[in-house]
C-alpha cells in the first residue's frame, strides 16, 4: 500500500476523524455523567432541605396550637411542657440543619440562624403568654385598681344612694 497514494491519505484522515469523534464522545459522556451525579445531589440537597424546612414549619403550627390548647385549658402541665417540647424540637432542627450542611451558602446560613434566632424568641413569648394565662393580675391588669381603689368607691356610694333612699321614703311616708 503506498502511503503517499490518495486513498492512503483518505483512511488515515477517517481514522483521524474517528479517533477525534470518539475521544468527543468520551469526554461528553464524562461530563454528562459528572452533571448528572451533581444535578442528582443537588435535588437530593433541595429535598433534604425542603422536608427539614417543612418540618420546622409544622412546629410553628404544631406549636400554635398547642399554644390556643394551653390557653383553653391552662391546668395541665403536659400542655405548658409540650409547647416548649415542640419549640424545642424546630430549634433543634434548625441546628441540626447548620452542622450537617456544610454546601449552605453564607446566605442560606444567615437565614437559618436567623430562624433559629426567631424561635427563640417564640419560645420565651410563649413562655410569657403562659406566665400572664396562669397570673389573674397580669392577666386583667385593671382588676388590682378596681379591687383596691374602685371597690371602697363603688361602697361609699352605694351606701350614700342608700341613705337618700331611706330618708325619701322616710319623707313620703310622713
Amino acid at each position: 500500500m503506498d502511503f503517499y497514494s490518495l486513498r492512503s491519505r483518505y483512511a488515515v484522515i477517517s481514522v483521524l476523524l474517528g479517533v477525534v469523534v470518539m475521544l468527543t464522545a468520551v469526554s461528553a459522556n464524562y461530563l454528562l455523567s459528572n452533571t448528572r451525579d451533581e444535578a442528582a445531589s443537588n435535588i437530593d440537597n433541595r429535598n433534604t432541605l425542603l422536608n427539614r424546612s417543612r418540618g420546622i414549619r409544622n412546629a410553628v403550627w404544631e406549636a400554635r396550637e398547642a399554644i390556643g390548647h394551653f390557653l383553653i385549658d391552662p391546668q395541665p402541665l403536659e400542655n405548658r411542657e409540650h409547647v416548649h417540647n415542640i419549640i424545642g424540637a424546630a430549634i433543634d432542627r434548625t441546628e441540626h440543619l447548620l452542622q450537617s450542611r456544610p454546601s449552605l451558602t453564607p446566605q442560606q446560613r444567615v437565614q437559618v440562624q436567623h430562624i433559629t434566632e426567631q424561635l427563640q424568641q417564640l419560645d420565651a413569648a410563649a413562655t410569657q403568654l403562659m406566665n400572664i394565662r396562669l397570673d389573674t393580675n397580669l392577666q386583667y391588669q385593671s382588676m388590682v385598681l378596681a379591687r383596691d381603689e374602685l371597690l371602697p368607691r363603688q361602697q361609699l356610694v352605694f351606701d350614700a344612694l342608700a341613705t337618700a333612699l331611706d330618708e325619701t321614703l322616710s319623707l313620703i311616708h310622713i
